[in-house]
């Protein structure tokens, strides 16, 4: 039994029965989210106390990697709905951290880029997105790291 069970009161010392859950995928990649949650909730002492969202550094990330991108790529690539990433959009421009412009080829449509304060408020992030990385690594190995990432983009291709 788990220290966590035990200081709730579980007293059911066997494995639980999943059920038709057992072989779910749905279901792992649900718990395996809020697992991943839980483990990231304590920061460290070195997390800087204004660090951005994890959604927002992945923004920032698909921004200095594909400069030019426009919110309804990311939108695509982040299976968020549009209103959602305007949302990140304004609050990583009104931070200064990005830049949008209009499209040269259709100028109704944005494009994004990185600012120099977005550039290095990302290098700082990357930082502790790598301590968050091995926490929640921490029992796979680089082989199965590797692999979980193959199976993972490949359920996020049959999804879209």
């Amino acid at each position: 039994m788990t220290e966590r069970a035990k200081r709730a009161g579980v007293e059911h010392s066997a494995p639980f029965e999943e059920g038709m859950l057992a072989e779910h995928v749905g279901f792992r990649v649900h718990i395996a989210r809020r697992a991943v949650r839980r483990a990231l909730r304590d920061r460290p002492e070195q997390a800087q106390d204004n660090r951005l969202p994890s959604g927002s550094v992945s923004v920032l990330e698909l921004i200095c990697q594909n400069p030019g991108i426009g919110p309804q790529a990311l939108s695509e690539i982040l299976f968020l709905d549009p209103p959602k990433v305007t949302v990140v959009l304004r609050h990583l421009a009104a931070a200064g951290l990005i830049v949008r412009m209009a499209s040269a080829v259709d100028g109704r449509k944005s494009v994004l880029s990185l600012s120099a304060a977005g550039m290095e408020c990302l290098q700082a992030a990357r930082q502790f997105v790598e301590f968050q990385e091995r926490r929640i690594a921490q029992g796979l190995s680089a082989a199965e790291r590797a692999q979980l990432n193959r199976l993972l983009r490949k359920l996020q291709d049959a999804l879209r």
